[in-house]
């Protein structure tokens, strides 16, 4: 696949959310620790997020707060 059909899906609206693909979001994680990093992908019932550190997390939208724009 090419890079630029997998930034077109990363861009795509979620219908259920107001986050996009590539958005600088942060969440609670479960040991109360905030994180914040970026949407890679985004489904219905879960975001896969890239936090700072380096960790990929799968995450509810619903828990997800935008901190940035594109």
């Amino acid at each position: 696949m090419t890079r630029l059909v997998q930034i077109a899906r990363l861009l795509v609206r979620c219908p259920r959310g107001n986050h996009h693909g590539l958005d600088r979001v942060q969440f609670t994680a479960s040991d109360g620790s905030v994180k914040s990093g970026i949407v890679l992908r985004l489904n219905m019932k879960t975001a896969s997020v890239h936090n700072d550190e380096g960790q990929n997390w799968k995450v509810s939208p619903g828990l997800l707060l935008k901190i940035a724009t594109r």
